[in-house]
Order: structure tokens, then sequence, then C-alpha cells
């Protein structure tokens, strides 16, 4: 059981797993402490006190309004381009020519409708595991200190050898298989074999 005193500026992580175990993590706690799948969370912010109680805000930090809007946003483009290129908006079989491709993170943050929908417009639709989002932030965050999100971009990648060699590194560890087809669940890594994209399983 969590017992803390709480103040101004404390917060409680109240986390739901996958395999249905809950707790309570406290100012001094984090969610990288734990390696289960999140299913739901929610956070308690505690902004202030009085001799009546404490003023909060309990926040839902899963699915949002904004996940139906990015479904249909990469739909969009997605059926635009095949529009423009094959004058069809409709999915053509074992495409090769041009793939369209979603690569998303924080997937539980997608609810059924928003998947049912991506996966009706794109060809293909993978995920990244939160175990290796925080792999790298972890890698990352080691190396530079408590500024290292400004390192994650293209231009550092191509320009800094240090971010370049950590994120090779958690590539070769799973062998460029890092994104897992919501289809069939199978990790797969996105190459190219004779001008045509391939995906390896």
């Amino acid at each position: 059981m969590l017992e803390e005193d709480l103040t101004a500026h404390f917060r409680i992580i109240f986390p739901l797993f996958e395999n249905g175990e809950s707790t309570a993590i406290g100012n001094g706690g984090s969610l990288r402490d734990y390696d289960h799948k999140l299913k739901a969370c929610r956070i308690l912010e505690i902004n202030g006190s009085n001799e009546d109680g404490v003023f909060g805000l309990l926040n839902d930090c899963l699915s949002g309004p904004q996940t139906p809007e990015k479904a249909k946003q990469s739909s969009f483009v997605a059926l635009d381009v095949r529009k423009k290129r094959f004058n069809s908006f409709d999915k053509r079989p074992n495409e090769k020519e041009m793939p369209s491709i979603l690569v998303l993170t924080e997937f539980s943050h997608w609810e059924q409708k928003s998947q049912n929908m991506i996966k009706s417009c794109l060809d293909k639709n993978f995920v990244i595991d939160d175990s290796v989002i925080v792999e790298a932030f972890e890698s990352f965050e080691e190396q530079f200190g408590a500024d290292f999100y400004d390192k994650i971009t293209k231009d550092n990648y191509e320009k800094d050898a240090d971010v370049k060699n950590i994120t090779d590194s958690i590539l070769n560890k799973y062998q460029g298989k890092i994104f897992r087809d919501i289809e069939d669940g199978i990790l797969k890594k996105i190459v190219i074999i004779d001008g045509n994209v391939e995906f390896i399983s």
C-alpha cells in the first residue's frame, strides 16, 4: 500500500497492466520500473491543499479524442496518394509498387474503431512495442542526461556518431525486427530488395 505525504506537485500513477495486475506509484516511482504491458492508466496530480482537503486533478492517460483524428488523417493521406497514382482508392492485393505504411507507438491509445479504419485504408500497419521505446529512451538518457529527448532527431542520427551508435545497437540487437504487424502480431523488419519494399519476419 502506498503511504506518502501528499504535497503540492505530488502525483500518484494508477496503472492497470494487461496481465490484470494493478498498483499505485508515488512521486519517487516510474512506469519504467515495470516490465508489464500497460492496459490503462490514470494519474492523480495534487495541486494544493487547505484545512478541508487537497486540490487534485485525475487524468486519463490512455485513449483520447486525438486517436480517431490521427486514424482519419493517415487514412486520408493513403487514399489520396493511391487515387493520384492508381486512379483508385481501393487497396491492391500484395502491393509492391507503392505500399502505404503506418508505424505507431503507444498502441494502447488506439481503440478498435481507429484500428479498423487504418487496416481498411493502409497496406501495412506496424507498432513499435513500448519496451523497445523505453529501452531506447533509457540508453539515450544514460548517454546524454536529462535533455536526451532533444537528441532524438533524424538530423542527429545522420550527424552525431553517439546518436547513430545507440540507435544502430538497438536495431542490431533485434536484427531490425522492431515492427509488429497489427494484422498477425509478428515482428518484422522493412527492407528494400530489387527496388521493392519487403517485410521480413
